[in-house]
């Protein structure tokens, strides 16, 4: 087994970056993922690092080590960032945001506890909700876990700690863990899949017509075009720039110009997670 240069160890349940330790086996650290003891060997060639004393690496003992530190950073430091949340329609209009990206105080932080049949890295306790908080370092969520996410109707973010360098100290990591917005995706978010129903809910599904080389749609409700009287579109030249055109299918346009007032929901800054959760 290729022998893994593990940057963490733990000690009476704390995660320690190997600069934080004594050389040797005094360092009293033991490896996140099996428990085995560690060395820390700070005085050679190489990079500081932890190494198991008596036996093979750990295949994801680094991994292991992220969960916990990330889970470490939340539990102490209580807030994290979380992007914003937006509607992304089957159409090239741009994204709809129905609330920003901003800072939340975490109550409790869970690692790794089963929910009907699910294990989140990590579950989040924000006002009177939980947020899944999945720690991508070798692999991301599944089409399977995603699915079963999507079933309990939990929202649940991604943080991509992937690029991370495998020795980053805790501060950087917490950085990443706590601040940043980059590597975070939503994987679901209850609020916006509510908002994404509420507006096809107002749309029309209109049929597209072939006429020669171009495609159109009769009966256009914001008469872009008008031909003998009868107002009507061009689905590549007009629906696709449109801002009422929420979805475009192959023989089929969603649109919600019929309304006469469009006032897409755009609640206040959310305070609660609440309020962008659904």
């Amino acid at each position: 087994m290729t022998k893994i240069r593990l940057p963490y160890g733990l000690r009476e349940n704390a995660l320690l970056h190997i600069s934080q330790v004594d050389s040797g086996l005094a360092c009293g650290c033991v490896c996140p993922r099996c428990s085995s003891p560690l060395v820390a060997r700070k005085a050679t060639r190489r990079e500081h690092h932890f190494a198991h004393h008596a036996s093979d690496s750990c295949r994801y003992a680094t991994e292991t080590a992220l969960h916990l530190a990330a889970k470490d950073i939340l539990d102490r430091l209580r807030v994290i960032r979380l992007p914003a949340v937006r509607i992304e329609f089957k159409s090239n209009r741009s994204a709809h945001e129905i609330a920003p990206a901003q800072m939340y105080e975490i109550d409790s932080v869970r690692i790794e506890q089963r929910v009907d049949g699910l294990v989140p890295d990590l579950i989040a306790r924000i006002g009177n909700r939980d947020l899944f908080i999945e720690v991508y370092v070798t692999h991301p969520v599944d089409s399977n876990k995603l699915q079963r996410i999507r079933d309990l109707r939990v929202s649940a973010v991604e943080i991509d700690l992937s690029d991370a360098p495998r020795d980053m100290p805790m501060d950087a990591i917490a950085e990443l863990v706590v601040n940043g917005i980059d590597n975070k995706r939503w994987i679901f978010n209850a609020r916006e899949q509510a908002e994404y129903k509420r507006l096809m809910s107002q749309t029309l599904r209109k049929p597209t017509i072939r006429r020669g080389l171009a495609v159109h749609v009769d009966w256009c409700p914001i008469a872009v075009r008008v031909w003998r009287g009868k107002p009507y579109a061009n689905v590549n030249d007009d629906c696709a720039s449109c801002e009422h055109c929420l979805e475009a299918g192959s023989n089929y346009i969603q649109c919600n110009g019929h309304l006469s007032t469009l006032v897409p929901h755009r609640p206040r800054r959310p305070q609660s997670l609440e309020q962008v959760d659904g």
